[in-house]
């Protein structure tokens, strides 16, 4: 479809109104949040829309670029960012506000997680060590209690000792099997706090490249600009320089026509 300042004014519209960005990168949520985008400018009457999520992300994607070019070329021009901007570019501002508070957002969660972890993880270590030392007294004293036993070798008190071991060592092989669980459960979520801080990352970088990419290119473009300067000026000084030329070549013919009728 061909894109209008209308269409991209209603498109920026809708994206500030939903704001996909406040759902985690890569999340189904934030998928279904384009996809209504989509659907609701589709809906629309006027102006007539025909895309898909893809479409509109990728529409956005070139307009804030677009605008962050301008906006550092004007910066650069005169020192200061234009005060008359349209309604597009006040709607692409709150955009990159939703954007950059979701950022902030999104570190502070994972910065909780990472405590998180590491608190759960002082927990589980503390819990195991407890265990252990549960452990080596209870066997200490129980086989303290087996000597005994042995000594006076009552038959009745065997039998109970050896049912209230059995049950010790399934309190503790249950304690064990907790502990497990939830040292892999820490794992699980280390792991899954891991993926979501590299993808932040991967998008930060993302991003990153993008505004290199268009720092660079508006450098080639400036410097192309500058070169098309050079040559304008080079191509007028030698056509003042023919015109110099012509002229000296005229005057010296005329005042070699004067010479000659001055002598007749």
């Amino acid at each position: 479809m061909m894109w209008s300042y209308r269409h991209d004014l209603q498109l920026c519209r809708e994206i500030a109104f939903q704001n996909p960005f406040k759902f985690k990168f890569g999340s189904r949520e934030r998928g279904q949040c384009w996809d209504s985008i989509a659907d609701v400018l589709n809906d629309a009457e006027q102006p007539g829309f025909n895309v898909d999520q893809r479409g509109v992300r990728e529409r956005y994607s070139k307009l804030e670029k677009n605008f962050k070019k301008r906006m550092a070329s004007e910066e650069r021009a005169s020192g200061i960012i234009g005060e008359d901007i349209s309604e597009l570019d006040q709607a692409i501002e709150t955009i990159l506000g939703l954007i950059e508070a979701a950022d902030l957002e999104s570190v502070k969660s994972m910065e909780k997680k990472k405590k998180e972890l590491e608190r759960e993880k002082e927990t589980a270590e503390s819990v195991r060590k407890r265990s252990m030392e549960r452990l080596g007294e209870t066997m200490c004293r129980e086989k303290g209690r087996e000597n005994e036993g042995k000594r006076r070798k009552v038959g009745g008190e065997t039998v109970v000792y050896l049912k209230k071991k059995g049950e010790m060592e399934n309190e503790l092989r249950r304690e064990e099997i907790e502990l497990r669980r939830k040292e892999i459960e820490l794992r699980s979520k280390e792991l899954e706090f891991n993926r979501e801080r590299e993808c932040h990352e991967q998008e930060l970088r993302n991003v990153e490249r993008r505004e290199r990419e268009s720092r660079e290119k508006l450098i080639i473009q400036q410097q192309q600009q500058i070169m098309m300067l050079i040559e304008q000026q080079k191509q007028q000084q030698e056509q003042q320089q023919q015109v110099i030329n012509m002229m000296q070549q005229q005057s010296s013919v005329i005042l070699t026509i004067i010479s000659k009728m001055n002598e007749k």
